[in-house]
């Protein structure tokens, strides 16, 4: 039998390995990789999988990249990834930055790197590398994921042996439904699919055998990887405050109070079912 392909995520800043990528990573690690699925229904066919992340900025808009860092290894931990499959990029090339494009070949050239540094493909070995990333919207529009598909894409290109999947975006509406999103996200995908049927598309339906759908059967794993990002979940607060979590001490119990709500609101916003489209032929 050959052996099971590893599984390389790429993402653009420390949180989204549990923002957008949680149900993913914890449907991974609790039962491997699902078999072909059409809606609701998957089929028992799983593989073990072994998981990498590449995280490719340390997210240092706001000057707390080396906390940050701190925290994707830490979350990263909780959802069953070893420090040591973890790579976080520190480039001049590309920053964080909401509106910020970055140059394909550059990040296609940083995914490189990462799979001979963990000898993720092998001449040798004929079970392929997976990579798993954001689609073309980049689930939240964000220029940063965005530009991950775009170099992501432009890497597969140019070598073979990899079979590239990404998170398909959710409408608005299902994205923040929490658990809810259990029923919402089938619903609204079937739906899309009765639009795109009639020819009025409104999201890309992939055909059963290119889809796969990850449950999050774990949500409190999830919550807790969350929890791990003090400085990202308190997007509310000003900006000096989220400067100021780099050194607790020097919050007021009141707002630390504060941050632990905030916590708590975002992460019952995560989306509980990942599906994600295969967008090259199956290993």
């Amino acid at each position: 039998m050959a052996p099971s392909p590893a599984l390389l995520l790429v993402i653009a800043h420390p949180d989204d390995e549990c923002m957008f990528f949680g149900p993913t990573l914890n449907a991974l690690q609790r039962s491997g990789w699902p078999g072909s699925s059409s809606g609701l229904s998957s089929s028992p066919a799983r593989s073990v999988v072994d998981v990498y992340v590449l995280c490719l900025t340390n997210g240092d808009a706001d000057g707390l990249g080396r906390r940050r860092a701190s925290e994707l290894r830490h979350s990263c931990s909780l959802l069953g990834v070893p420090y040591t499959r973890v790579r976080l990029v520190d480039d001049a090339r590309i920053r964080d930055g909401m509106g910020v494009v970055w140059d394909r070949s550059v990040v296609a050239g940083l995914v490189g790197e990462a799979v001979r540094a963990w000898g993720l493909l092998d001449d040798s070995d004929d079970s392929g590398l997976r990579i798993v990333t954001f689609d073309d919207y980049g689930v939240s529009g964000h220029a940063n994921h965005r530009s991950v598909h775009a170099g992501v894409r432009w890497y597969c290109k140019g070598v073979g042996g990899v079979e590239l999947w990404v998170l398909r975006s959710s409408w608005l509406v299902v994205k923040y439904m929490g658990c809810v999103s259990w029923v919402a996200e089938p619903c609204a995908w079937w739906v899309a699919a009765v639009l795109a049927w009639a020819g009025s598309a409104v999201m890309d339906v992939a055909a059963p055998e290119t889809s796969r759908v990850c449950w999050n059967v774990d949500v409190r794993r999830v919550w807790r990887a969350m929890a791990c990002h003090a400085t990202q979940l308190t997007w509310w607060v000003l900006k000096s405050d989220r400067r100021a979590l780099a050194r607790p001490d020097s919050i007021s119990h009141t707002r630390l109070l504060a941050h632990s709500l905030a916590h708590s609101c975002c992460a019952l916003l995560v989306c509980q079912v990942a599906r994600l489209v295969c967008l090259s032929e199956p290993i």
